[in-house]
């Protein structure tokens, strides 16, 4: 897992575990405007066009990974009333 300042953490098992699995990754960063008005530290990384998900999925290199680890623009982001939008 990146922590945002450029290292990973790896964990490895001694036994393999061999089988079909189901992996997900999400990578943080620093928060927008909007989303520090509810979580001063983290927001995940959020993959904006057709061309981010490509770069995302290609997986070429940690530093092309950490070159996407930023905030999404603060117009991206709507904060909504579930409560009221139901």
């Amino acid at each position: 897992m990146f922590d945002g300042h450029g290292s990973a953490t790896v964990a490895r098992k001694n036994v393999a575990n061999i089988g079909d699995h189901h992996l997900f990754s999400i990578m943080r960063t620093g928060p927008n405007a909007v989303v520090w008005a509810f979580h001063e530290k983290t927001m995940p990384v959020m993959l904006m066009t057709p061309e981010d998900v490509e770069r995302w999925l290609a997986g070429k290199s940690a530093s092309d990974a950490i070159d996407m680890q930023k905030p999404a623009s603060d117009a991206a982001i709507r904060i909504v009333d579930i409560e009221s939008a139901a």
